[in-house]
């Protein structure tokens, strides 16, 4: 049954290549065996969750610069987690073997390896596989037990970013293997490179340009034993001559390697294989009767970091601007874009010096980008180092993204007209805002003369009335007045100020009565009223009222009513004899002048009338047209 699945496995691995051939143009024999041999060997267990595409540097995009290549590629989404070392992944790794071999550019994170072995120098491009999953590696080790009798064994180191170490231990180099924590190395925190001499110490280089040595339980500082450390991007042991001679080596940033030997120190780059600014590490291992020479391509991935923060923007205003900010870190210090996308829009930005954790931020302008109003949350940022590094974070504020309110509208002054008919009037307008169901929150409102200059300035006043009443004090009839008026909605934008709005304080009318003078006795008992009307808008005389007292206004003996005409004369009844007092006042269409009046002195003859009188003593009651008192005042 085992014997029919394998049988039927591998056939399926023959049409698999089969399909994928005409992608690639293989290689010679002798280098795609070696490469089959690469992609079929077993891995390593996967280390901290890390997908299969990870590892070989296809989270987000791979190095081949061949598009017609890379178009064919699996990606990381197609190995799971569940096939290591099954048929799938044998086919991916014998795939992605092809289809490297004709690439001019590694796929990510990658070592290579120089071999000098009985005076011939072997150069291998890629032996990742002998190591423990590279992805978030920051430096290699590589260490040969060659002890006086067998079993003889390969150890494989990786140094990962959360300052853990794993190590693979193989007899051979096709020998299966998992993953194993190692415990052998000094404290990892602020690690920057690991280094181990093939016997039972084990380095740290730190970032602080410090290194320790562990052997056993014993943890000693040996930095002077290396050649200067400023610069150093990683280190490496050669013990072969222990205990006589060891030797301790620096790759530079300036992509140099030196080794010292007591106080010797020389350059030994030409050992290793090229060495690149993306070179991390290096390391050597015994080979038999010669040496290897590791030179490790890793990238360390960036990691960014968010401000959380709500914010509250309005198009239009000063704060129209949305913002993302936060805090970026990138140990190889490879500059990085950050990137997001906010209603389509995607906004990105590069950063340098990165190992320095540079601020970086992201900007829309709702109104050049047409954000639309509404709320936004749930981000998502990303960074990425373009060598397949990555990471991205989640924005959870929220966003609130409003109109300002638009300019108020419909002001008035007066219930009709441009004219009012108070010193104190009430100020009426619109609230209007494009956002569907924002309210006004507050106003203010500036009251001028017509000249410009402030009467009276409301300040910010909290309210959702769409009117102010005028304090008593600042406004005279007969002059005109200007106002303006301004809002704030539910998120507190204050909209344009409106326009001004012209108004008036109406003049009272002047009536004088005209007809007898004062205590004159007249020889009947109809007396005729007549006199002069004037108003300083020139509104016409809408209607006009008559009242009489004999007792000093303790009583009214006489009262016409409200009578519209536009007639200056008025026909009083017989009244009976004695001393009369007649008030006249006149209406503008708006209000009633003050009272003009006149005492006459009539002949007995007319009986008393019965009737009591109309009105209290001592009050002026002021109507409209129709007849209704619209106002009280104390008469003089």
């Amino acid at each position: 049954m085992l014997k029919a699945l394998q049988s039927k496995s591998w056939r399926f691995i023959l049409i698999i290549c089969i399909l994928l051939s005409p992608l690639t143009a293989f290689t010679p024999q002798a280098e795609a065996s070696s490469l089959h041999r690469d992609a079929l060997q077993p891995r390593s267990l996967k280390f901290a969750g890390s997908a299969m595409g990870q590892r070989f540097g296809l989270a987000h995009q791979s190095r081949i610069l061949d598009e017609g290549r890379n178009k064919f590629l699996l990606s990381k989404e197609t190995v799971q987690n569940n096939v290591y070392g099954s048929v799938t992944e044998q086919v991916y790794n014998l795939t992605r073997g092809n289809l490297q071999a004709t690439s001019t550019t590694p796929m990510g994170p990658v070592v290579s390896r120089k071999v000098k072995l009985n005076g011939t120098i072997t150069l291998e491009d890629n032996v990742s596989y002998l190591f423990p999953d590279l992805t978030h590696a920051k430096s290699i080790a590589a260490d040969y037990h060659n002890f006086t009798s067998p079993p003889y064994f390969y150890k494989y180191y990786v140094l990962y970013e959360n300052n853990t170490v794993y190590h693979v231990m193989k007899s051979n180099e096709t020998d299966s293997a998992f993953s194993v924590l190692s415990n052998d190395f000094p404290p990892l925190e602020n690690s920057k490179s690991i280094a181990v001499d093939g016997y039972s110490s084990y380095y740290v280089l730190y970032n602080d340009q410090r290194v320790l040595r562990k052997n056993g339980t014993d943890v000693t500082d040996v930095t002077n034993k290396f050649p200067s450390l400023v610069g150093a991007k990683s280190i490496a042991i050669d013990d072969d001559f222990w205990p006589t001679r060891t030797e301790y080596y620096v790759l530079y940033n300036d992509n140099t390697v030196k080794m010292k030997h007591n106080s010797t120190i020389k350059d030994v780059t030409n050992l290793f294989p090229s060495l690149s600014s993306e070179t991390k590490a290096i390391t050597m291992s015994d080979w038999g009767a010669g040496k290897a020479y590791y030179a490790a391509i890793l990238n360390q991935f960036p990691k960014i970091s968010l401000t959380q923060a709500n914010q509250v923007v309005s198009k239009g205003s000063a704060s129209h601007t949305i913002t993302l900010s936060g805090t970026v870190h990138d140990s190889d210090n490879d500059m990085v874009t950050v990137s997001a996308t906010l209603h389509g829009i995607l906004k990105s930005v590069d950063v340098i010096n990165t190992n320095t954790t540079p601020t970086w931020s992201l900007t829309w302008d709702t109104t050049t980008d047409n954000i639309p109003a509404g709320m936004y949350r749930n981000l998502q940022v990303q960074v990425s180092d373009g060598k397949g590094g990555a990471d991205s974070a989640i924005y959870r504020g929220i966003i609130t993204v409003s109109h300002t309110p638009s300019m108020p509208i419909n002001l008035t002054a007066a219930r009709t007209g441009l004219t009012t008919s108070s010193t104190t009037p009430t100020l009426r307008w619109s609230f209007q805002d494009p956002d569907a169901g924002d309210g006004q929150t507050a106003f203010e409102v500036t009251v001028y003369t017509t000249t410009g200059t402030l009467l009276h300035h409301s300040g910010w006043q909290l309210s959702r009335n769409t009117s102010y009443t005028v304090p008593a004090g600042y406004l005279q009839r007969g002059q005109a007045y200007t106002w303006k008026v301004r809002t704030k909605d539910g998120q507190g934008e204050i909209s344009p100020f409106s326009g001004l709005h012209t108004f008036t304080v109406n003049p009272l009318p002047v009536t004088g009565i005209t007809s007898y003078t004062d205590g004159q006795a007249l020889p009947m008992n109809t007396p005729k009223l007549t006199w002069n009307y004037t108003d300083a808008n020139q509104q016409p005389q809408a209607a006009y009222r008559v009242w009489g007292s004999k007792d000093g206004w303790q009583t009214i003996g006489y009262q016409s009513g409200i009578i519209k005409s536009t007639l200056k004369e008025h026909q009083l009844t017989a009244l009976p004899g004695g001393t009369w007092t007649f008030k006249v006042v006149t209406y503008d269409g708006q209000e009633w002048s003050l009272p003009s009046q006149r005492t006459v002195v009539l002949p007995a003859g007319v009986p008393e009338p019965t009737q009591p009188s109309f009105h209290q003593t001592g009050i002026q009651y002021h109507y409209d047209v129709r007849g209704n008192i619209e106002s009280k005042t104390l008469i003089p």
